[in-house]
């Protein structure tokens, strides 16, 4: 069971949101739920007394239980995305590395040659790329 504030603009101050709630007899009880001010056992105490305003909208259950998720649950949903990125890592890698074949960047006359040997060069300066054999 979740229960979260509405915040849909037509329910009043103070109303819940519960989803996840089965009633006594099994059925879906999850809705929108009013405090009930003028109640004979609401006195003002820290307890007060709902009833059920409405069904939940289409949508609005997923809604709630997404706003509603535990620390926890992130974490795991983190690590899961981070689990698939570097079971994709490879692959996109090796992808990349057969595109750039086919486009020749490590040729001669390459554009990955080409910004390789500048970096060298900027790094320990022209005379050293060209004292070579």
């Amino acid at each position: 069971m979740a229960i979260f504030p509405s915040s849909d603009a037509a329910d009043p101050p103070g109303a819940l949101a519960i989803v996840g709630l089965r009633g006594t007899r099994g059925e879906r009880a999850a809705g929108v739920y009013n405090v009930l001010a003028d109640h004979p056992h609401h006195h003002g105490a820290s307890r007060p007394v709902y009833k059920r305003a409405r069904p939940l909208r289409e949508g609005e259950e997923r809604a709630i239980r997404r706003a509603n998720l535990t620390l926890r649950q992130r974490w795991y949903e983190a690590v899961e995305l981070a689990l698939a990125y570097s079971r994709c890592k490879p692959a996109l890698f090796s992808w990349l590395e057969r595109a750039q074949a086919r486009l020749d960047v490590y040729g001669p006359d390459g554009v990955a040659r080409q910004r390789d040997r500048d970096e060298f060069e900027g790094d320990f300066g022209p005379a050293a790329s060209s004292s070579g054999a």
